[in-house]
């Protein structure tokens, strides 16, 4: 397996030899439950507690969710890749919604997302992940999977954040700072339940972290057991109209990544 770096910019993958296929998705924030300050969502309001259940999982739950979108589309038709003509609504479903940085790089981001009234949003500040037994064999053409344990998953995990974590826990909501976003082990920073994926037959993910094995393999619905470690918020729905996200450190600006959210329709 290789260690992949896919941060939050370009298509540019350095790849460096370790023995796990990580994804270093550096990445931002997601939604929420309270709507008002508290001991619970650590004087955030608007941000559900780290601890909470929202709308039926935890964030542990919604993190492994937040890979699963991640992993389902072609990076040439990726929202997180700034791919022409994709939007942030691209495979997303039900009432809470993923955004996060651009994969691949510390580019920061501008972008425009209309969202309906009622949904909230789940964002990855920074991770690493999918950590999982995916790899190629050394000439990057057959599959070539590894056998680590889940705890040996979790640490690459752990300890892969560690490394890039520095300032990027940032985040600011319509000109008000979250706290506790920021340091090596902030409230906020979880490790993702287990959980299995699904990737297209070509121009996948895994061809990026992996190597060319991963283009129409063998089985083009290939899951894995994985799991993966990041700082995350949950975002309670916004009020019709016009909001902006600013996060993460990219390229050292601070809250340098942007979203300017338009919110449609009724609220409820």
């Amino acid at each position: 397996m290789k260690r992949v770096t896919l941060t939050t910019s370009s298509r540019s993958v350095p790849v460096l030899p370790l023995r796990s296929a990580l994804v270093a998705i550096a990445l931002q924030l997601v939604a929420v439950t309270s709507a008002m300050a508290g001991p619970g969502n650590l004087g955030n309001p608007g941000i559900a507690p780290p601890q909470s259940h929202f709308r039926g999982r935890t964030y542990s739950e919604w993190s492994a969710a937040w890979f699963q979108w991640v992993m389902s589309m072609p990076f040439t038709q990726h929202p997180l890749f700034d791919s022409p003509g994709v939007d942030c609504s691209e495979g997303q479903t039900g009432n809470v919604w993923f955004i996060s940085g651009r994969l691949g790089g510390t580019i920061a981001v501008n972008r425009s997302c209309t969202i309906p009234a009622g949904t909230a949003l789940f964002l990855n500040i920074t991770s690493n992940g999918p950590v999982d037994n995916t790899g190629c064999d050394p000439t990057g053409t057959f599959v070539q999977p590894t056998t680590f344990s889940i705890d040996q998953l979790r640490t690459f995990a752990d300890s892969n954040l560690d490394s890039f974590i520095d300032s990027r826990g940032q985040c600011e909501i319509d000109g008000v700072s979250l706290q506790h976003l920021a340091g090596l082990d902030p409230p906020y920073r979880v490790q993702s339940s287990v959980f299995s994926y699904t990737i297209p037959a070509f121009d996948n993910l895994l061809v990026l972290i992996n190597g060319p094995c991963y283009d129409n393999p063998p089985a083009a619905d290939l899951t894995a057991e994985a799991v993966a470690d990041g700082v995350y918020v949950m975002i309670d729905p916004l009020p019709v109209g016009h909001h902006e996200i600013r996060f993460g450190n990219p390229s050292g600006v601070p809250l340098g990544s942007v979203y300017h959210i338009t919110v449609t329709g009724r609220g409820h």
